[in-house]
């Protein structure tokens, strides 16, 4: 058996050189048994083949003391696999190995020998050896080497192709067709097993395809209508082997069949929708429209009333209510339940971000674009509140996705994914641009609105909670390091526009809504990750910096200069300042302008509680109708840090307040929960009323 030469490096500390990673005499049943948990909560929802007690009899084979004729070779790539996935969570395995206590560095060790295990791309292909590369290309892609991470998947994609996986219920198909006296047989119970694990398999490759595909020129591999699979059962079913029916993807079951799709079968259907939103944005969004967004023949209205069908054909137990995520946090669910809302709301945010101006400026509230195509109200009949409700939408949903994930951090269940990066990344940035355009907010989720004569603590913070949870997941998540760059530079940028503005003189701006400027930033708002790898040396020890020219467009000269626009002529003023609203302060967390997420090998995160779902700390609802106060400790915290409530709009650009950041420095549950319930508030959508969003 080839042995894995461990690469010598900075990062590494206590393995011994060429030793083999599954023989080290620290992966012992209980840190194997630890790992596994590990693997469910973070990686169970893009990576759900694994069945429990098959794999946790591949883990006892290979635990520390083992069986010296125990031959791991045919398990070799799963286990590296999932101990590259999930080592750098793990702190025996990381003080194992790393000297500077970095959790990038094991899981880079055990990356390292999986390419070298996987071998020839050609090799014959395998269940293992495709789940492996899917894994790998998943780790990849949230450390920045993301075309890596694009050819593994591909790879992983075209050998499951190879075995006819996405044909596994063609009724040509004879792979695993049975007489009647194979039923009998005993090895029936292992075949259900491998059916049920060839079709997870290949959704995870279909997952893994829409994650990766998020981008302008990124096709997709894997085509619906050429599927011939069922979607995956329920956890349950596969964990007890239960033989049961379940739908196609492109084909919704009927109220009076029997089909037990489980909860997966949701996030897959969502990933389609995910999919095509994605392409439909990365290619222009609004700008490639040739009808208003109320029409039902457009793009936008089609893909919105998709998102509401879906929604809609959500069991009880599966919408977003307070007692539901509690409940999946107490069962160990939370993955699943979390992922599913944060990429309907992702996808919320990514239809309706499309119809609000970058810069608004010139508008007292949202009217739809300032740029080009325009819709003016004396050519168009603007269905009533259309605007206004879309905005409620976008803000709507950044809040919400702080909350799901806020909550799940709190009780030791967030799946630090890419995609969980991704999702918190944009629910920051709408959070920082309320925080730059409070008038934007019409509804009221982040702040209480200009007629509210008190101090507004929500402005702040829910922006830069979300900042405070991407910080948390940095140290195991490259991909994050740019984002919260990015955060900076965009609050830099805004503080920027705005005083340019009020030099102008506020009534003399140029018109739209800086369509110039948005392109600039939009592939990195949009996209998820780019197609480069930007950390090409595996290990870190957090001291390198991101190749932005590599992995996003570059913003060096934004800010800089006069604003982009059309002839200057009188325009509307800016309303007047939403209390506590904007801030410009070198020295403020919320804008990432401390250094310390730059250090992957720090350890930072949120304080954590035990793991008690009834401690799930409910949100403040908006509320335009009666004050909303903070507990007496939070309103003597933030008067304290010297906020400026009656500060006119004009010098709010200007004004430094020193070290405020929206939240106490020593975040705890008293300081941190409110008395309010997010999720029973109603919300309007056009003229229907919905649930919750």
């Amino acid at each position: 058996m080839e042995r894995i030469r461990k690469h010598e490096d900075r990062g590494k500390g206590n393995s011994t050189l060429g030793e083999d990673p599954l023989e080290s005499s620290v992966l012992t049943k209980k840190v194997w048994d630890e790992v596994y948990n590990i693997f469910k909560m973070h990686f169970s929802t893009e990576m759900p083949f694994l069945h429990p007690p098959t794999f946790r009899n591949r883990m006892r084979q290979a635990s520390y003391p083992r069986d010296i004729s125990t031959d791991l070779q045919e398990s070799r790539v799963l286990l590296l696999a999932v101990l590259t996935l999930t080592a750098r969570f793990h702190p025996e395995l990381v003080s194992s190995h790393s000297q500077a206590n970095n959790p990038i560095d094991v899981s880079e060790y055990y990356a390292t020998a999986l390419k070298t295990a996987l071998g020839p791309t050609g090799s014959s292909p395998s269940i293992d050896c495709v789940q492996a590369r899917l894994m790998l290309g998943l780790y990849e892609w949230g450390q920045t080497r993301c075309l890596s991470a694009w050819v593994s998947v591909g790879i992983a994609i075209r050998l499951a192709q190879s075995m006819k996986l996405a044909y596994e219920d063609d009724d040509d198909n004879p792979t695993f067709k049975h007489s009647a006296s194979q039923k009998q047989d005993a090895n029936v119970r292992e075949r259900a097993i491998e059916k049920e694990v060839r079709r997870r398999t290949l959704w995870s490759c279909f997952i893994m395809d829409r994650m990766l595909s998020a981008g302008k020129y990124r096709q997709i591999m894997i085509s619906v209508n050429q599927l011939k699979v069922l979607l995956p059962c329920s956890d349950d079913q596969f964990l007890f082997v239960h033989d049961v029916r379940t739908s196609f993807l492109d084909k919704l079951a009927q109220p009076n069949e029997n089909v037990d799709d489980g909860d997966l079968g949701f996030y897959i259907r969502l990933n389609e929708i995910f999919g095509r939103l994605s392409q439909w944005s990365c290619a222009g969004g609004r700008r490639i429209e040739t009808m208003p967004p109320w029409n039902n023949d457009s793009q936008f209205f089609q893909l919105r009333q998709e998102l509401d069908n879906f929604y809609q054909s959500l069991p009880p137990n599966l919408t977003f209510t307070e007692a539901n995520l509690s409940a999946h946090i107490e069962m160990r669910k939370a993955a699943i339940y979390s992922s599913i809302h944060a990429l309907y709301l992702l996808c919320l945010i990514i239809l309706h971000r499309e119809y609000i101006p970058f810069i608004p400026l010139g508008c007292k509230k949202p009217r739809g674009p300032l740029d080009e195509p325009i819709f003016s109200e004396n050519e168009y009949r603007i269905p009533n509140g259309f605007w206004g409700e879309s905005a409620k939408t976008i803000f709507k949903s950044a809040i919400d996705i702080v909350v799901i994930f806020r909550t799940c951090q709190e009780n030791n269940a967030l799946p630090e994914s890419p995609r969980t990066g991704f999702a918190l990344w944009q629910a920051a940035f709408v959070c920082l641009y309320a925080v730059h355009f409070p008038h934007m907010d019409v509804g009221g989720y982040l702040h209480l609105g200009s007629n509210q004569n008190n101090d507004d603590y929500r402005i702040r913070y829910y922006a830069d909670l979300a900042v405070r949870l991407l910080e948390g997941i940095l140290p195991r998540l490259k991909m994050v390091k740019g984002y919260l760059e990015t955060l900076g530079k965009m609050h830099e940028y805004f503080s920027n526009v705005k005083t340019e503005y009020q030099q102008r003189s506020r009534q003399i701006w140029p018109t739209g809504g800086g369509l110039e400027e948005y392109k600039t930033f939009e592939k990195e708002l949009k996209e998820f990750g780019s197609l480069h790898d930007t950390d090409k040396n595996a290990p870190s020890d957090g001291s390198d910096t991101v190749d932005q020219a590599a992995s996003r467009a570059s913003t060096n000269d934004i800010g800089q200069g006069s604003i982009k626009g059309d002839a200057i002529k009188v325009i509307e003023a800016v309303p007047p300042p939403i209390h506590g609203a904007t801030v410009n302060s070198t020295s403020n967390l919320l804008y990432a302008q401390s250094q310390s997420y730059l250090n992957p090998g720090q350890q930072q995160h949120l304080p954590v509680n035990a793991f008690v779902p009834q401690h799930i700390l409910p949100m403040a609802p908006p509320n335009t109708q009666g004050e909303l106060q903070p507990r007496p400790q939070e309103e003597s915290m933030v008067r304290q840090d010297g906020i400026n409530t009656n500060a006119d709009y004009d010098d709010m650009a200007q004004e430094d307040f020193g070290q405020y950041d929206g939240l106490p420095h020593s975040v705890n549950n008293q300081t941190c929960a409110y008395n309010f319930n997010l999720w029973n508030v109603d919300g309007m959508v056009g003229n229907e009323q919905t649930e919750f969003y």
